[in-house]
C-alpha cells in the first residue's frame, strides 16, 4: 500500500497536485462489524478494542516517523501463520497509548529518506 501511495504521489506532483501523506496503524484481533443507523442514513462500522488500538497506532506513526505501526498481536499472528515470512518492521518496544491501561508493544516500518511527502523545489 505504501509503495502504491508513493507511486501515486509522483503522479500527483507531476500534475501539480500536492502529495498525500498516508500512514497506517494495524492490529490483529476480534472486532464487531455491521451496519449502523437508519434506513435513511446507514453507515458501515467496525468497532472494538482492536479498532481503537489500530487507530492509536496510526496516530503514533507521525511521532515515530513511520509508514506503518503494527501492534504486536498482528506480528505474532503473522509469524504463527507463516514463520518464514520476513518482516520489514523493527521492534520499537512498548508504548503507552490513550485508552489502554497496559502499554502496546509496537513494531514500525520507518520511512526511508526518499519516501513520504515528496519535496518539490521551487
Amino acid at each position: 500500500m505504501i509503495a502504491a501511495i508513493e507511486d501515486w504521489n509522483v503522479q500527483r506532483v507531476s500534475r501539480g497536485y500536492p502529495p498525500l501523506d498516508v500512514r497506517i496503524g494495524a492490529q490483529y484481533g476480534a472486532v464487531v462489524l455491521g451496519a449502523v443507523g437508519s434506513e435513511r442514513n446507514l453507515s458501515f462500522a467496525v468497532v472494538g478494542d482492536t479498532v481503537n488500538v489500530a487507530s492509536r497506532l496510526q496516530a503514533l506513526c507521525r511521532e515515530l516517523q513511520a509508514n506503518i505501526c503494527f501492534g504486536s498481536r498482528l506480528i505474532e499472528a503473522a509469524k504463527a501463520e507463516s514463520p518464514t515470512t520476513r518482516l520489514n518492521a523493527r521492534d520499537h518496544g512498548p508504548v503507552s497509548i490513550r485508552g489502554r491501561d497496559e502499554p502496546v508493544h509496537v513494531w514500525v516500518e520507518h520511512r526511508a529518506e526518499n519516501q513520504g511527502a515528496i519535496a518539490v523545489s521551487a
